[in-house]
């Protein structure tokens, strides 16, 4: 015989009132930018976001004009070109909600994965990978870099899987040895 639990009904009441909720107001247009850390600002794309239940919906746009087309490791790429190092903006492939939840950002965290390679390499490399992790900030969203392989991302997920991408694998990045390390949403 299977084992039923029930919720008492103060912990159900509980747990909708305590619903987390973003602390600010993300409605509308807002610019998505790329930092430095000597605070060199590239705006590379915007998002408007609209509420939707608990969260938002959103709807993101890259400024095409700021990256140039590279093609690499024979596919094409949209690079930002810096001196020292070039991000190639990896579109993820696989399907996304175009949502998020207060403690949940990985949809918007899967549109900002990128490829660093240095101006003189001739390919790309997967296991260059970016990721930038997101959290809440007073002005809107911030993200920092981390970084893995993105050689998982080659084949798709299984089924009910939305994001192959394994937080174990996700391993902070040391922002000195970036050209852009950190991503604002203002």
């Amino acid at each position: 015989m299977k084992k039923r639990f029930l919720v008492p009904l103060w912990a159900l009441l509980f747990s909708l009132i305590a619903q987390p909720s973003l602390s600010s107001d993300l409605t509308g247009k807002r610019f998505i930018k790329l930092a430095s850390e000597a605070g060199e600002e590239i705006i590379i794309g915007t998002i408007t976001f609209e509420k939707k239940n608990d969260g938002y919906t959103y709807v993101f746009n890259l400024d095409d004009a700021k990256f140039a087309d590279h093609f690499l490791s024979m596919r094409p790429f949209k690079c930002l070109e810096g001196k020292i190092q070039h991000l190639c903006h990896l579109p993820y492939p696989y399907e996304k909600t175009h949502s998020i939840i207060p403690g949940n950002f990985a949809d918007l965290e899967h549109e900002f994965l990128f490829i660093h390679k240095k101006p003189t390499d001739y390919g790309i490399n997967m296991w260059n990978g970016i990721y930038f992790v997101i959290s809440e900030t007073e002005k809107g969203l911030s993200g920092r870099l981390h970084e893995l392989d993105m050689d998982t991302l080659a084949s798709p997920p299984e089924g009910g899987v939305m994001y192959p991408l394994l937080e174990a694998e996700i391993m902070e990045g040391e922002p000195s040895s970036h050209w852009l390390p950190y991503l604002r949403i203002e």
